[in-house]
């Protein structure tokens, strides 16, 4: 079972996931822009070794079905969890959860946001994970 933050960081844990995996499809891009280049650099007669190219190519085309999966993951859960913060009743709340866990804000901009102390805002914030549970049965 799940605590809210657990519940609500599942979000950025998708983004970062998708960033990483983003980073390593350019990464082979790259290298694999390098290759091609390189064999075609190459005055040889014989046919060149295209083994490592297409082993570039079959590792993007899994990461780009990888980060299609987890995009797709990412908008649902986004939706679902819009709606859940949406169900509570104190604006501060869903202001609180929704820039947190959905922005990725830091406490210090939330606070600003709200007009609050950083201290005050982190009792919001663990008053909005109580209520969203609450709400939520996680």
């Amino acid at each position: 079972q799940m605590t809210a933050k657990e519940y609500l960081n599942q979000l950025m844990s998708i983004e970062k996931l998708i960033q990483v995996k983003t980073t390593e499809r350019e990464r082979l891009m790259a290298l694999a822009t390098k290759v091609t280049s390189a064999l075609n650099d190459c005055k040889v007669e014989t046919s060149p070794d295209n083994t490592k190219t297409q082993n570039i190519i079959i590792k993007m085309a899994e990461l780009r079905e990888e980060i299609e999966e987890q995009a797709s993951r990412y908008t649902s859960l986004y939706r679902k969890i819009e709606e859940e913060i949406d169900d509570i009743e104190d604006d501060r709340y869903k202001i609180l959860l929704m820039m947190r866990y959905m922005k990725g804000a830091s406490f210090s901009d939330i606070a600003d946001k709200l007009g609050y102390e950083k201290r005050w805002t982190l009792v919001l914030h663990k008053r909005a994970l109580k209520d969203f549970e609450k709400r939520h049965c996680i």
